[in-house]
């Protein structure tokens, strides 16, 4: 199989962005819960409904096209196919501020964390998934929620 440096670009931002996803969040939370911080992962698993209720909301109100337009025939396919806020971004800045948060004596993993969540930011836009400014709206987000649960 021949690689060219874009498709290797390509697999990497793919495998960054899968970071940001549904099942990592729910992973993560997981394994918050298995270590004991049960509080945690409460209040992640309650940020991931009431925002996937609150960006559900907005982009039934607001439709606006991923850069890489997708078909739609359903309501839920319609929601799925905007990309304002971005999701994996809210998710990437919580969880991010939420490991910050229970391991702040240890800089080199805070940093390490906000690389990873900014990387999976930047992976969006790559993928053209989304618009910068679907993006910083999405972290705000993820930030806000944060702040009002934590």
């Amino acid at each position: 199989m021949h690689f060219t440096i874009q498709r290797i670009s390509e697999i990497v931002f793919r495998d960054i962005s899968a970071l940001g996803s549904a099942f990592f969040f729910w992973l993560l939370t997981f394994i918050l819960f298995t270590l004991g911080f049960v509080r945690e992962a409460f209040l992640s698993a309650l940020f991931f409904v009431v925002v996937y209720l609150l960006v559900a909301c907005i982009r039934l109100l607001y439709f606006k096209e991923r850069p890489v337009k997708e078909s739609h025939r359903t309501l839920f396919e319609k929601i799925d196919a905007s990309s304002f806020p971005s999701v994996h971004a809210a998710r990437a800045v919580f969880l991010a501020l939420v490991l910050h948060t229970l391991f702040s004596r240890h800089l080199f993993f805070s940093v390490l964390l906000f690389a990873v969540a900014l990387l999976i930011c930047i992976s969006r836009v790559v993928l053209r998934k989304h618009d910068v400014v679907d993006i910083i709206v999405g972290a705000v987000v993820g930030a806000v929620f944060f702040l009002l649960l934590f």
